[in-house]
Parts: structure tokens; sequence; C-alpha cells
């Protein structure tokens, strides 16, 4: 289940320290903010599945097999999962018995793969067995490319080990070359989990990792693939390929291979692992707390639960706070839940589950997020008579109903963690093994490194859940909760972060060469331009279209010497690799005839030479979009229906945005295709022959998985800082604070503690005119006394200072007051918001730099706020404008 997505675009062109790496994070992290992933997210990020339980090889692309006796099957005598697997069979006659996927892999992008091989007592015995390929793509192979070398793929070695055999390209030239890796022992009449992540590249910055039956065996940086044109990804094979018939050894060869997955690159170790398919990883209950800021109580949503929240106590709060807690390879969304006791008794949330957990034999997950903000009281979370709880300023513990409580060592009061429980319901007793803060990325942990594992005897069932805290508190002393996840495997309460299929480029750049430009969101490389002579420029000022959000410049190119001018780019996932609705949006303009515009979204192409726009397939000729006339701007809505059986091209041009997304009853045209096809690649090309006026001109170029993706969104540009700092007086007075990881604002009656905070952002690269500006600072500690003074933001009018020389001592001036925030409004962990939305403008046709100081009004020891600078892991400043 997912909400709508938000089309969201972030500014990379201001970068002065910060890199361009650090802001594509920014992207991803506040797209992925805007996503809900409650139950099966990762499946979301698998390309393709073979776990063979449709009794048949349906699944797969092909089946390779030569030799009398070879052949390929589905077979339930063996399975990793459920009941069938794959059967590879030869006899010592033979040369291959494979079967062949029908997806490739990105150039340039990163996929994660994952399978199980039973690898029988003789493989490999006397001659090696080819058992696994990653196999070049022949139709436009280049003659250096074909070196009668094996493709990079895994082998099952005579001294009873597997094998990774690399295949690249050498750095630089058109050569291949071959490395080898170890894999270790693979365990004989057995299944051995193989699972790998690979960015595919002939670049120094690729990369593959191998982790075999959970253990990682190889980590490797650099080229890991050939160059010759893009979307010429590698396809998988599995089974087993002697090379040579008559092979000497044991027949016959029987392997059994299963529960094959390809993930894209927003995939995680968790959704490949063989070992825990997806299909088992039923969720039981989630509470994401994604309601509106405020009471708790009555709150209904959610999965799994028979009621709705009650709260109980007679005095504090139990709310909703805006803002999910985010950790590390885990979904999450919405808001998170606070509580708090004011009257010396406990206050706290219950609700009841569907079922009842423990009641059978077999095994169940918790995970949850928690923080305590304040020493001296008492946070507790219970599932029926299991609990878990921080005591005080001590580290968090955990109990049964037949055990004491057990201090979880490391996981102190202060702190966000996430808990991971394990419970094994036994015939009689149970036991629970508890994790705080494991690398989710790693998969699911061993029970062997759990923190602490309890045995509870006679066993014990639950189904109500009790949120609680006290005694005695207020806001600050309070503890924070959310991402409530029971289910039947660990792969149900840790699902990964998903980001739907979308791309968008508006052609935000400076005026210029496009030749490099590394902008938008969704691509796996920079526009590369090739042909001759010719032209593929930015100009200043983008196309408008009614209804449609855009922003930023427009792309024009055209050719002056007979070849095409070329603009291409790579995506970062396939467009139509699994079934269903895709949808495509962009505005052009040719202006003149006789030349050929187009635009190809790999076997998808748009083109218009003197008469009116057309459109093909794959497999179909172009058909005409009759009143698409080429010398005229339009705005190209399309939708692709992707199936097995053929796509479907639905396509508007002009349509009325206004009246919300059309019928396919009402296309302009429907064009069935007979392929089911993806792509990876765009292209924009014009020409041959022409000059400036001979052009087309292109923008707001978007791809999604909705109407709402490619045709609306609210558009803001979050600036990172250019510097930031603080400043303190007394003896740190000539003391630099630049590259601290906090930002203290702070004033007391001791000039040895009173310290102010310097910001600066570089505005010179918005091409767009402020009408908005908003400055974000996330509170990582807050003072008891908060609400006592308020917090101030100042124009500085000198722009010179340094972040790694700026002290108290040679602090720059200010005077304009920009905003105030009282402190009664300021929580831990919720983002203050300043209106800077005046001086951003001003400064914008200023100098380009803005810089201000936040100061509080009144002193106090207790009167304090720190927040996370740039140099921290958690939320820096940011400088949003509209």
């Amino acid at each position: 289940m997912y909400v709508s997505k938000l089309s969201l675009t972030v500014s990379c062109t201001n970068r002065t320290r910060r890199t361009h790496h650090s802001c594509k994070r920014l992207l991803v992290a506040l797209f992925l903010s805007a996503l809900l992933a409650i139950s099966h997210t990762a499946q979301a990020n698998i390309l393709e599945t073979f776990d063979f339980e449709t009794g048949d090889l349906s699944q797969v692309g092909s089946t390779e097999t030569e030799g009398a006796s070879a052949s390929v099957s589905a077979s339930s005598a063996q399975a990793r999962q459920g009941t069938y697997s794959m059967r590879s069979y030869m006899q010592n006659q033979d040369k291959r018995a494979e079967i062949v996927s029908s997806r490739r892999g990105t150039v340039g992008g990163e996929h994660w793969y994952g399978w199980s091989i039973y690898l029988p007592a003789n493989a490999g015995d006397t001659t090696q067995d080819i058992i696994s390929q990653f196999h070049d793509w022949h139709s436009s192979q280049p003659s250096w490319a074909k070196d009668g070398v094996a493709p990079t793929c895994i082998v099952a070695k005579t001294n009873g080990h597997l094998q990774m055999d690399l295949k690249f390209q050498k750095i630089g030239l058109n050569e291949t070359e071959h490395d080898y890796f170890d894999l270790g022992a693979f365990t004989p009449n057995a299944w051995n989990d193989i699972v790998i992540h690979v960015k595919w590249t002939h670049e120094t910055t690729g990369f593959m990792k191998i982790w075999v039956n959970g253990v990682l065996q190889m980590d490797y940086t650099g080229p890991t693939y050939l160059d010759y044109g893009p979307g010429n990804g590698p396809y998988f094979k599995m089974g087993n390929y002697k090379g040579v018939y008559h092979w000497s050894g044991d027949s016959p060869r029987t392997y059994y291979m299963d529960e094959y997955r390809m993930g894209d690159a927003y995939a995680s170790y968790a959704d490949v692992n063989p070992a825990r398919s997806m299909h088992d990883a039923a969720l039981i209950a989630y509470e994401g707390f994604d309601y509106a800021v405020g009471s708790v109580d009555g709150a209904n949503g959610g999965i799994g639960w028979a009621s709705a929240w009650s709260e109980w106590g007679n005095g504090g709060d139990a709310s909703t706070i805006a803002d999910s807690f985010s950790y590390a390879s885990l979904a999450s969304t919405g808001n998170r839940f606070r509580v708090y006791d004011t009257d010396g008794n406990r206050q706290g949330i219950v609700r009841t589950l569907s079922t009842t957990l423990g009641a059978t034999e077999g095994t169940y997950w918790i995970s949850f997020i928690a923080k305590k903000n304040h020493s001296g009281r008492e946070a507790y979370i219970e599932f029926g008579d299991m609990a878990l709880r921080a005591y005080q300023s001590n580290d968090w513990e955990i109990k049964t109903p037949d055990t004491s409580y057990t201090t979880l060592t490391g996981a102190g009061y202060a702190a966000q963690h996430l808990f991971l429980i394990r419970v094994d319901a036994g015939a009689v007793n149970d036991t629970v093994s508890a994790w705080v803060d494991p690398d989710l990325a790693s998969g699911e942990p061993s029970t062997g490194s759990a923190l602490v594992t309890l045995t509870d005897a006679g066993g014990f069932t639950f189904d109500t859940v009790n949120i609680q805290h006290g005694v005695w508190g207020n806001a600050m002393q309070s503890s924070e909760w959310d991402e409530l996840r029971i289910g039947e495997s660990f792969a149900a309460v840790t699902p990964a972060p998903s980001a739907p299929l979308f791309v968008y480029e508006a052609f935000d750049y400076a005026t210029g060469s496009l030749d490099g430009a590394d902008g938008g969101f969704g691509w796996s490389t920079p526009w590369i331009i090739s042909g001759g002579a010719g032209y593929a420029e930015v100009l200043s000022a983008g196309f408008d279209y009614t209804n449609l959000v855009s922003q930023g410049n427009r792309f024009k190119i055209y050719d002056t010497d007979g070849v095409h001018q070329t603009a291409t780019r790579q995506l970062a996932q396939s467009v139509g690799a699994e079934t269903g609705e895709y949808w495509l949006s962009f505005l052009t303009k040719k202006n003149s005839s006789g030349r050929t515009s187009s635009i190809d979204f790999g076997g998808l192409s748009f083109k218009a030479a003197s008469g009116d726009w057309q459109v093909k397939g794959p497999t179909t000729s172009y058909a005409t979009i009759t009143g698409a006339a080429y010398n005229e701007l339009h705005f190209f809505l399309v939708r692709m229906d992707a199936s097995p059986a053929g796509n479907t091209i639905h396509v508007w041009v002009d349509p009325d945005l206004s009246l919300g997304e059309p019928s396919t009853s009402g296309t302009d045209l429907t064009l069935s295709d007979e392929a089911f096809f993806s792509f990876n690649t765009l292209a924009i090309k014009h020409g041959p022959f022409g000059n400036s006026s001979q052009s087309a001109e292109w923008d707001e170029l978007r791809v999604g998985t909705s109407f709402a993706d490619v045709v609306t969104g609210d558009f803001t540009n979050a600036l990172e800082t250019d510097a930031d700092a603080y400043v303190r007086n007394g003896s740190y007075a000539n003391t630099n604070h630049g590259l601290a990881s906090s930002l203290w604002v702070k004033a007391d009656a001791s000039d040895e503690y009173n310290r102010r905070i310097f910001l600066r952002f570089d505005l010179s690269g918005y091409s767009g005119s402020i009408t908005s500006a908003t400055l974000s600072l996330m509170p990582n500690t807050v003072g008891s006394g908060i609400a006592n003074t308020d917090l101030q933001a100042y124009l500085v009018s000198n722009d010179s200072w340094a972040e790694t020389g700026i002290t108290w001592n040679n602090q720059p001036g200010y005077s304009t007051l920009l905003d105030t925030i009282s402190g009664s409004t300021i929580q831990n962990g919720v983002a203050v918001e300043f209106d800077l939305s005046s001086a951003a403008s001003s400064e914008q046709s200023g100098d380009g730099a803005l810089s201000i100081v936040i100061v509080s009004t009144s002193a106090g020891s207790d009167r304090y706020v720190v927040f996370d600078s740039y140099e921290a892991a958690g939320d820096q400043p940011l400088l949003i404008l509209e």
C-alpha cells in the first residue's frame, strides 16, 4: 500500500564546499519521506523472480540445452522454499542445461541478485562447472569484447570452492580483462545461498559484493562490465555449463536452483536473500502513527488491530507529534507518538490486536523505534506481560512473564533505538531473542548474535500493546515511539524504504551547453551530447503549460553538419520492467519544418518532421497523432500499460489538466505493441542538417507510476548551508566551532556560556524568483527552561565570515530582525522554522549570499537549544525556497 507520491525536486546547482553526491542523498531522503510503506514494500523493488511455484518454467525467459540428455525442468525433488525448484540435468556427453532471464542489468546502475543452488556431491569433481552467468549482450557487441573467454560467472571448482570469474573492460582501453575471486568452500548435497550487490560499469566507480550463506566473501571496487553502448547490460543464466562435450567425472550431474530474485537500485539484501522468501514475509500488525498532530485517543489507523487506541491516566498527554523517526534501511512514514505524565501516575495508550500471538508453536517478530527524552522517569512498552522499559537513567531492559528484567547493555535511555525481538514459541517454553540497533542491510541476524536471550518457562501469549510513561514529568520528560510492527518473519518487520519509479528533468541549469549536466532526479548518468557539429544548449526561461508545475529553463538542440545531434541520459532503473502502469510527460516545440526531431524512451519513440507528431513502439510502425502539429508547443501525456501480452500506449496531446486524470477512452492515439518492453535510456535527437531556427526545444520531462507524478506537485528547492558555525563568549571567545556537529544558541548571565549561531546560504544558482524562504533547523537537545525565552533570526550584512575562522571576537554585526520563534513551541526532534522570505528575495537580487545569526532573547542556564549542523549525521540545516 502506498500513498500518492509527491513530485519533488531539490536544486543541486549550489555547491561550494558541498559535494554533488551529498545533494543526491538529500534528494533521495526527501523523496522517500513522502512514501507510505506498510506491508511487503520491498516487493516493489524486485524486477524479476523465479521461485518455480507455478510447477513449470513459465517464469523464465528461455531455456538453453545442448546434448542428447541435457534438460531443465521444474522439480519437487528439492526446494529452497515452497514446493518446487529448477532441475538442471546432464550426462557427461552433454554441454549445457540452463535457464535464461529476460531482464538485463542497467549499465551505470546498481542491482541486487539472490538465488540458491543445491550442489551435488560430484559438483566440479574433475572439471569445473559454470553454474551461474552474467552474460554479455551479443546483439551489438563489438569484436574486441568477444575474447573467447567465459563471461562473468560463478564456478564450482575441483577444490570444492566456489569462484567468481569477473570479466570487465580494461580502464581506458577497448580490451577485456578477467579477475578471479575465491568465494569459499561450498557445502555439497545442500542449499548454498548467494547474494550479489553490483554496479555494472566499465568505470572505476563500479563495485561487486558477494555473500555466500550469509558471509561476505567478495568486496571488490573497480570496473565490472564493458562499454559498448547504453542499455547493453548483462542478462542472467543459471544451470550447468561444462563448455566441452565428453567431460570426465561422475555423471549424471544434477543441480537444483531456486528463489532467484533480481532487484533494482532501491532493493536490499533482505529483498533478494533466498533464505527468507518475500512471500513468507507476513505482516500481522503495523502502527506508524500516521495521524494528524494531536491526541491519539480513538486513533484507528495501521493494520492488524481489533480496536482503536485508548488513552488512560488522569494527567499528562498522549499525542502524535510531527515527523517520523528514521532508521537506516527501514521504511518509515508519517509522524511519531509522544507520551508523558503530569500528575504522578503513569500516562499511556493501549490497543487490542486482531490475533493472539504465541497461541501456537512457531516464530514471530516485533520491531519498534523508541527514545526516552529525560532521566528519572519510566518509559514502558508491554506486549501482554512481556515488557521493555527504560527505568530512570539506566539502559533499556526486557522481561517475560516468567523472567525478571534483564539489561540490554549499551541501549542508553537518551538515544533513539530500533528494538528487534524474535519469539520462538515452543510446545512448552518460549525463547525470546532481542537486538538493539541491528544492521538491517546485512539481513536477518542469527540468534547467536542477540544482545539478550531469555527462556520463559511455560510460554506466554498476548493480544494487547500498552505504551506508557511516568511518574511526574512534562513534554521534555517524555518518551517517543514509532514504526511498531509485528510479523511472522524478520522481513515483515524490517521492510526497506521503497521508492517508486520516477524521473524528473526541468533543465534547471545555467544557460549554455547541456553536456555533462547532472541535475534532476532518477538518473544514473549525466547528459551526454554526441554527433558532429551542432548544439545542445540550455536556454533561459522554461515553457509554461496551464496547471502544470514547471520551473527553471528549457533545452534546445539542432544540427549543422548533416549528422544527428543527440542528447542521451541513462535512468537509474528500468521503466516497464514489471507489469503495471507507467506515465510519461514532456513539453516540446519544433521550430521549423524539414528536419526530424525525436525523443526515444528505449524502443518507444516520438518524432516530428514537417507534419503532425508520430509515435511507435518496438514492434510497430510510426502512427500519426492527428492534430499534433510540428510547429506548436505541445504537452505530451503518455500512459504505458506494461503487460507480458504486449504494452499498450495511450497518448494525449495538450490535455486539460484541470479535469484530472483523463480516461483512456478519450486518447488522441492508442497504440498496441506486441512487445512487453522496458527502457532505461532516453535520447533526444535533431537533424540532419539545420541551424538554430531549424531546431527543437524541450522541457519538463517526467516519468512516474501515476498521473499525479507527471503533472502535479509543489516543487521546492532545499539548499544546504554554504557555511554554518556557532560562536561562544568567555574563555572560548577566540575559539572556532565551525566543524562541530552541533549548533548551540544560548543567552546566560555568565559570558562564559553565551552562544550564537551563524549560517550562510548561496542563492546564486537558484534560477526562479524567490517568493518564500524557510530556514529549517532540527533540535537534538532542548533545555528544560526553553519556554522562558525566544529565538530570533537577524540578517547579517557582511557575508565574508569563514566557517572555520569565525569566533565570538570576530563575528560580524547584525541589525534587521527577520523572525522570532517562541521557546514554548520548541521541542526536541521537531524542526524549528524561521521565515526568511524578505531577506532571501532581497539577497537574491543582490550579491546572492544570505547570512543570518540566531540569538536567544532571555538569559538562563536552562534556556538553550542545540541544533544539528551540516556535519551532523542527523537533519542538517536547510533553506526551503519556493
